[in-house]
C-alpha cells in the first residue's frame, strides 16, 4: 500500500488521471498566461511551454535560471514538471470508466473494471493500434521512455507482468460486473431515473481542468432538493440533500427564525445553505438553544471515517487563513481541496526545491505567485477570484511534498493531546502558527476538539472576560508597548496614554492586532544543539516525533495562548460544549453571524470541482447577502448578513457551485463591497 492509498473512496478508488467526467474538454483556468499577466519572472522563461497543466519552465539550460541569476542550490530547475500527459490509451480508458460511472457504478469498481479489461486486451491483437498510437504520441512529445515502452508492448509475450496483472484483475472484474448489475437494479427498484437518456454528469476532480459541474443537465445553482440528494448519492457523498423539514423558533426579541430539522440529528449540506441564505443572528438566540444548535453542527461537521483528504483539507484551510476574511478563505480552501492524488502531484511539482532547503524570498514569491495564478486565486484583473490573502503558497507546495510521503503523520495521534498535536504539526509545516495550526487540526474531530484558533475577535472577548494576562504588571507592559508602536506608526497623531490611544480612529483594529500578537507569541527552540544532539529543552512528544522532514526548530505553545485556552475551557464548561465548538459559538455571537463553515462539510472531496465562472457567480451571491462586508457598526460588531432573494442553491460552492446570474448589485451593495 502506498503512502496515499488509504483515501477511502478517493485515492484508492480513482485512477491516476484527470478524472474528467463525460470526457469533458478542459477549459482555461484563466486567460492563458502571458508575460503581461503572469507573475514576474526572468526574461528567459519560455512562455511557449506554458499550458493549462504546466508550471513555469525556464529555457535550457535550466541550471542557469534563478531569480538571483544563479541555479537553485546547484539543482536544475527540471524539478519543475507538469502532470504526465494523457496518452491515447488513457483517453480510451477514462472514457470507458466515466461511462460506467455515468450508469451508477462506483468509481472504485469502474476503475478496476476498465483497468482489468485493458490488461486483458493488451495481450490480444486488438491492442496493437492503441499501442502504436501511444508510441507515436510519445515520439511526438520527445518521451524516449514512452517510445521504448510502446515498442516493447508490440512484441507478443514481452511482459510476464501483464499476464499476472490480468490474473489478478479477474476477481475485481467479476465484482465490478456484479456491482454494475446490482446498481442498475437498485436504481430501478427505487424509482430513480437511469442516467441513460439523460446528459451524463460533467466535471473534473482537478480544479485546474476548469470544467463546469453538471448533473442531469443542470448546474448546482439549478438543483432541486432531490437533485442535491441524488447528486451526492451518485458520487458517494450522502447527506447533501434534501432539505430537512423546517422548525420555527423565536429569538430573544420575539422574531421567528427557521432551523431545518430542529436540533436533532445532523444537517444536510442543503440545510446549511438554507441557513446561510436565510441568516440567523446568533447574538439574539437564547444561549441554551444556541448550544443545542452548536452540538448539531459539531455532529454534522465531524467525519464518520477520517480520510487523508479530510486531514489535508483542514490543513489547507488553516495555512491559507492569514489576513484572509472567512469567505475568501473558504473559497481558497475549496480550490485546493484534495479530490484526487493528481492535485497533490501538481502542487508538489510546482515547487522546485525540497522542504528545508535554503530559499530566498524572491524565489518563494515567484513560485507562490505561480501557484496562486494556476489555481485561480489571484486578483480578478489577472483572471482569478481575488481570494489569495497573504499566504505563501510555496509553503502549500512544500506541504504537498511531505503529505505525499507520509499523510498519517499529519493526523492527531491517540496518545497525544490536542495542544501536542498542533505543536507537532506546526513545527513540521513552515507557514503554520499555533493559531492557524489549531484551525487546520480541529476539523479532524470538530465535535470533540479540545483546542481552538484564537483570532483577534476571540482575543478581545477573552480579554474582556479576563485571564489572558498573568497579572496587572504584564498588562501594563503590553499597553506601553502598544503606545510606542502606535506612535511609531502614527507620528502625526501620537497617543499620550492608553486611554488616549483607545479614543483614536483605527484603534479598534490596532488593539485587536496587539492582543492577537500577545496571545500568539509562541516559544521556539532549535531542534538540535551545535554538537548534533537533540535539544534537551524540547518536550518529549516533539523530540521523539517521527518527522517527515526533521525541522530546524520546533514550536511550543506560549503561556498567553495556554491562558486563553483555559478561559475558553471555562466558557465551554458553562455551555456544556467541548472547547472548539464553544469558541465557535462565542465567535459567531460576537460576529452576529451563524457561520456554518460549509466548506468543511464531510465528503465534498468526492465531488467534482466547480469551474471558475461558477465560483464567480457564487462569489456575487455572497456579496449580495453581505457575507463579504466586513465593516463594523458603532458597537464594533459586524453587521448581520441579509437574506438571499434567489434560490438557495445559488449559495452553494466549495466543491459545488452556482452558475446562474445573481440579481444585479445595488449601489449600496457596491459601496459595502468596496469596504471589504
Amino acid at each position: 500500500m502506498g503512502a496515499l492509498d488509504n483515501f477511502p473512496g478517493l485515492l484508492s478508488a480513482r485512477p491516476r488521471g484527470l478524472g474528467l467526467l463525460n470526457n469533458s474538454e478542459p477549459s482555461p483556468v484563466a486567460p492563458r498566461t502571458s508575460p503581461a499577466t503572469a507573475p514576474q519572472v526572468p526574461d528567459d522563461v519560455d512562455w511557449s511551454r506554458l499550458n493549462q497543466r504546466s508550471v513555469l519552465l525556464p529555457k535550457e539550460p535550466w541550471t542557469q535560471w534563478d531569480v538571483d541569476g544563479q541555479c537553485f542550490n546547484g539543482h536544475p530547475f527540471s524539478w519543475l514538471s507538469a502532470a504526465p500527459p494523457r496518452m491515447p490509451s488513457r483517453w480510451i480508458g477514462d472514457l470507458a470508466r466515466d461511462g460506467l460511472m455515468g450508469i451508477g457504478m462506483s468509481p472504485y469498481n469502474a476503475n478496476h473494471f476498465t483497468t482489468g479489461i485493458g490488461n486483458v486486451i493488451s495481450m490480444t491483437p486488438l491492442a496493437f493500434p492503441v499501442i502504436a498510437a501511444d508510441t507515436i504520441e510519445a515520439k511526438r512529445r520527445g518521451d524516449d521512455l514512452g517510445v521504448i515502452t510502446g515498442m516493447a508492448g508490440m512484441i507478443p509475450g514481452v511482459a510476464q507482468g501483464v499476464r499476472a496483472a490480468a490474473r489478478e484483475a479477474g476477481p475485481a472484474l467479476r465484482s465490478a460486473v456484479e456491482e454494475a448489475d446490482a446498481t442498475l437494479s437498485r436504481m430501478r427498484s427505487a424509482g430513480l431515473p437511469s442516467l441513460r437518456g439523460e446528459p451524463a454528469p460533467t466535471g473534473s476532480l482537478n480544479p485546474l481542468d476548469n470544467v463546469p459541474v453538471r448533473f442531469r443537465g443542470k448546474e448546482p445553482a439549478q438543483f432541486t432538493p432531490e437533485d442535491w440528494k441524488d447528486f451526492g448519492d451518485h458520487y458517494g457523498t450522502p447527506n447533501l440533500g434534501p432539505l430537512s423539514p423546517p422548525v420555527t423558533y423565536k429569538d430573544v426579541n420575539g422574531n421567528d427564525f427557521i432551523v431545518p430539522g430542529g436540533t436533532e440529528g445532523k444537517w444536510t449540506y442543503l440545510d446549511l445553505l438554507h441557513m446561510k441564505a436565510n441568516p440567523i443572528n446568533p447574538a439574539n438566540i437564547d444561549r441554551e438553544l444556541h448550544a443545542d444548535m452548536q452540538r448539531k453542527l459539531g455532529r454534522t461537521m465531524t467525519p464518520e471515517n477520517l480520510s487523508d483528504a479530510d486531514v489535508w483539507n483542514g490543513l489547507v484551510f488553516g495555512i491559507t487563513s492569514p489576513n484572509n476574511p472567512l469567505f475568501p478563505n473558504q473559497m481558497t480552501a475549496s480550490r485546493l481541496r484534495l479530490r484526487s492524488p493528481e492535485m497533490i502531484d501538481d502542487l508538489a511539482s510546482m515547487v522546485p526545491w525540497k522542504p528545508g532547503d535554503k530559499v530566498t524570498p524572491q524565489q518563494r514569491k515567484v513560485v507562490s505567485d505561480n501557484i496562486a495564478q494556476r489555481f485561480g486565486l489571484a486578483a480578478a484583473d489577472k483572471g482569478g477570484l481575488g481570494i489569495r490573502g497573504s499566504a505563501d503558497y510555496s509553503r502549500v507546495g512544500e506541504m504537498a511534498q511531505m503529505f505525499k510521503l507520509n499523510p498519517n503523520f499529519f493526523r492527531k495521534r491517540p496518545d497525544e493531546d490536542w495542544s501536542q498535536a498542533v505543536e507537532r504539526i506546526s513545527s513540521q509545516i513552515s507557514g503554520l502558527s499555533m493559531k492557524t495550526g489549531a484551525l487546520g487540526m480541529v476539523w479532524q474531530d470538530p465535535a470533540n476538539a479540545a483546542i481552538a484558533a484564537v483570532d483577534r475577535h476571540m482575543a478581545r472577548e477573552l480579554d474582556r472576560v479576563g485571564g489572558i494576562f498573568e497579572g496587572p504588571a504584564q498588562r501594563t507592559a503590553w499597553q506601553n508597548r502598544g503606545i510606542a508602536r502606535w506612535n511609531k506608526c502614527h507620528p502625526d497623531d501620537p497617543a499620550k496614554s492608553w486611554t488616549d490611544l483607545m479614543s483614536k480612529r483605527g484603534s479598534d483594529g490596532f488593539v485587536g492586532e496587539m492582543l492577537l500578537d500577545h496571545v500568539s507569541n509562541a516559544a521556539t527552540n532549535k531542534f538540535r544543539m551545535k554538537g548534533g544532539e537533540v535539544n534537551p529543552n524540547i518536550p518529549e512528544h516533539l523530540a521523539s516525533a517521527n518527522w517527515v522532514r526533521e525541522p530546524e526548530s520546533v514550536v511550543k505553545m506560549g503561556e498567553a495562548y495556554k491562558r486563553a485556552l483555559a478561559v475558553n475551557q471555562k466558557l465551554a464548561d458553562e455551555s456544556g460544549l467541548n472547547l472548539f465548538m464553544s469558541q465557535w459559538m462565542e465567535w459567531d455571537r460576537i460576529r452576529h453571524r451563524f457561520e456554518l463553515h460549509e466548506n468543511m462539510f464531510p465528503g465534498l472531496s468526492n465531488l467534482p470541482a466547480p469551474s471558475l465562472d461558477q465560483l464567480r457567480a457564487v462569489d456575487l451571491a455572497h456579496k449580495l447577502t453581505g457575507h463579504k462586508t466586513y465593516t463594523k457598526g458603532a458597537d464594533s460588531m459586524l453587521r448581520p448578513t441579509r437574506p438571499y432573494k434567489g434560490p438557495i442553491s445559488q449559495m452553494g460552492y466549495l466543491g459545488l457551485a452556482a452558475s446562474l446570474a445573481a440579481p444585479a448589485l445595488t449601489r449600496k451593495d457596491e459601496e459595502e463591497g468596496a469596504a471589504d
